[in-house]
């Protein structure tokens, strides 16, 4: 369970259910990450000054772009 720098958003990983985000002014949540790439139960972190999330991808470290909701693999 991470929040980003200012508490605009959620991540949270675990219970078998890989990476979920939300935008927590809106409520809104974005759902599981699923497009193309798999995240696995681990830690989550948000970049202290840039708009990412970064969460642990099976043997590859994933990287969301919290403004655009791109995602890839690094």
């Amino acid at each position: 369970l991470a929040f980003s720098p200012g508490a605009r958003h959620l991540a949270a990983s675990g219970g078998g259910r890989g990476l979920e985000l939300w935008d927590l002014p809106s409520g809104d949540k974005w759902g599981r990450y699923a497009r193309g790439m798999r995240f696995i139960d681990g830690p989550v972190y948000f970049h202290p000054a840039q708009p990412l999330c970064f969460a642990q991808g099976g043997t590859s470290l994933g990287e969301i772009q919290t403004d655009t909701k791109k995602a890839r693999m690094l």
